[in-house]
């Protein structure tokens, strides 16, 4: 959530977690167009501005993460009692001129506890996804 200071528990809504990267997003010029990289949670951050600023995404990676689709509602992938579940159950299903239109890579960690790698490889071929990559014996915190 970048150099937002809000604790999750004040935080009620996706939409409003996701706002620091909204308020990026808005700062972008419209000739910008930038990579955003989304983990675990963060896939639907990333959905989010992908579908609200398509044209500034060249591409949305998706890191061991939720990654969702064009014909379900966000919370269609969201295990009972996660965070944001409710809100997410009655937000509209992402487009395929926004979201959908935008370039998607996922990378799978084959070590994911929190997102099985079965669940991984599922979404991604439920998904338009331009190119899978694997980080052999990642767990979920790829970046350590």
């Amino acid at each position: 959530s970048g150099i937002n200071l809000k604790k999750l528990n004040e935080v009620d809504t996706m939409l409003e977690y996701s706002q620091p990267l909204i308020e990026f997003m808005e700062a972008i010029s419209n000739e910008e167009r930038i990579i955003l990289v989304g983990h675990s949670l963060g896939g639907l951050n990333i959905a989010y501005a992908m579908e609200m600023f398509p044209e500034k995404v060249s591409v949305g990676v998706f890191l061991t993460t939720l990654m969702p689709d064009t014909s379900h509602r966000p919370s269609y992938r969201i295990r009972v009692g996660s965070t944001f579940a409710e809100d997410l159950s009655i937000v509209a299903k992402f487009s395929n001129e926004g979201y959908g239109s935008v370039n998607r890579i996922y990378i799978v960690c084959n070590e994911d506890k929190a997102i099985p790698e079965d669940f991984q490889r599922w979404m991604i071929e439920n998904n338009r996804v331009k190119q899978v990559k694997e980080i052999k014996g990642s767990d979920h915190m790829a970046m350590i």
